[in-house]
């Protein structure tokens, strides 16, 4: 559709569902350009970014030196809506990009030099990743540097809750106030950045080998789940490190974290993953079989991956127990009250609980369950299996059923304590079970909020 203009181009490919080509555009111009992220927005149009040596187009805002990061936008069809340059006097590269409902889009990459009017100013070191915003006709709302006085880069962002960006990429060296502490020669960063640039939290992951994060989705509770690298065990994951560097999927909470290890005796790395309804998708490249494949590895320098996680394993990491926390341990004891669950949360950390009810009768039976609601200061939301049923409570209770002998229904009741939230407030969630052949039984979950 544009045909090839320089020496490298990116280039932007459209398939149908059985992977046949639509169509097929180049992006660049006399010098080296590449495209490294893609996204659609709210209208089904492709938004790419990636790194460009030389001017080229009619762009919004000029190239300043260098090599600068870009940003493409096309219609759906192919043609070139718009594009527009990003940086100042050193190199910059665009990795990855997201929009979000309003169309805006959230730009990560990696800096050497400061360039614009940050939120957050360069820190100097040979590089900082950065964060840009733009509308959804290219103009700059905002930009912010992420980093300290070692090497940092970006190499994902994905937009979660309320329009916050989980921005993930490595860093030599420690900065800032993280939730978790820089371990080895680089560690992963996680970092959180409010819909205004600021940063609200960022933690370290990795050991003490050489760790990398380079792809973040964020589920349908809002936790992020990004994927990368290691090459030294760390942490208690639900697949062990086995040698050389291994691909990593890591998905941190308010009250936890799951990790697991992807790879085998040779070099492996989690380039990108997606969310399917029960399972964690996985791609990346290893230059050694490892696992038991569908499609055994053929050879060469390295091969392709797509490894397929259980939903399962993803929930053996929730809550602030390895196996739980599970409320209603005595939901069949008809003179229980449950027991309590005391959990210490910072303001705009989650936890979540779970709720088993089986029928343990002879015939059928169904249940009502009542709980806790959203307020100003705590978010609730109620998972049924891996399906958000919150839209289904009404008036406080949910309804479950029929439930045949033996049947068993897990809840999940996701509380996430909002930002603005009082310090030292204390807050009760009451769960309550009323099965329809057994006396009501009930269970707290009690939270306080505590300083972050």
């Amino acid at each position: 559709m544009r045909p090839l203009r320089g020496r490298t181009d990116g280039f932007v490919v459209r398939l149908d569902p059985d992977g046949g080509t639509i169509w097929t555009t180049f992006v660049g111009g006399s010098g080296t350009d590449r495209l490294s992220g893609i996204a659609l927005d709210p209208l089904e149009r492709p938004v790419a970014t990636g790194t460009s040596s030389a001017a080229w187009g009619e762009p919004l805002a000029p190239p300043a030196g260098g090599r600068d990061a870009m940003l493409v936008a096309l219609r759906p069809d192919g043609p070139l809506r718009w594009m527009t340059f990003l940086g100042g006097s050193g190199d910059e590269t665009g990795s990855s990009l997201a929009a979000s409902a309003d169309g805006r889009i959230a730009l990560a990459g990696t800096a050497t030099a400061t360039f614009g009017t940050p939120v957050a100013a360069f820190a100097g070191g040979p590089s900082d990743a950065f964060v840009a915003s733009f509308d959804a006709d290219g103009t700059p709302v905002w930009l912010t540097f992420l980093g300290g006085s070692g090497s940092d880069a970006a190499g994902g962002v994905a937009v979660g809750s309320d329009d916050h960006l989980s921005v993930v990429g490595r860093s030599s060296s420690s900065w800032g106030s993280p939730t978790r502490p820089f371990a080895g020669r680089t560690d992963g960063v996680l970092a959180e950045v409010a819909p205004d640039g600021a940063l609200l939290h960022h933690a370290f992951l990795g050991g003490s080998g050489w760790d990398d994060l380079g792809g973040v989705v964020t589920t349908s509770e809002g936790d992020p789940v990004a994927v990368g690298r290691g090459t030294a065990a760390w942490g208690e994951p639900w697949r062990p490190y086995a040698a050389g560097a291994d691909g990593v999927a890591v998905e941190p909470s308010g009250t936890g974290l799951w990790s697991a290890f992807l790879g085998g005796l040779g070099e492996d790395e989690g380039r990108d993953l997606a969310l399917g309804q029960d399972q964690l998708f996985v791609a990346g490249t290893s230059d050694a079989s490892w696992g038991t494949p569908i499609r055994a590895f053929r050879g060469g320098w390295s091969d392709g991956f797509v490894a397929a996680l259980p939903g399962s394993a993803m929930d053996i990491r929730i809550g602030p127990t390895a196996a739980g926390p599970f409320v209603g341990g005595r939901i069949l004891d008809p003179e229980g009250d449950g027991e309590e669950l005391r959990v210490r949360l910072a303001p705009g950390d989650a936890t979540t609980v779970f709720l088993p009810v089986r029928n343990a009768g002879l015939g059928s039976d169904s249940a009502t369950v009542a709980g806790c609601s959203s307020s100003s200061d705590v978010l609730v939301r109620y998972f049924h299996g891996s399906t958000e049923v919150t839209d289904q409570v009404a008036l406080g209770t949910l309804a479950l059923g029929p439930l045949r002998p033996g049947d068993e229904a897990l809840l999940r009741l996701r509380v996430r304590l909002r930002r603005s939230a009082d310090i030292d407030l204390r807050f009760v969630c009451r769960v309550r079970v009323a099965p329809a052949t057994a006396p009501r039984i009930r269970d707290a979950v009690r939270s306080r909020i505590i300083a972050g």
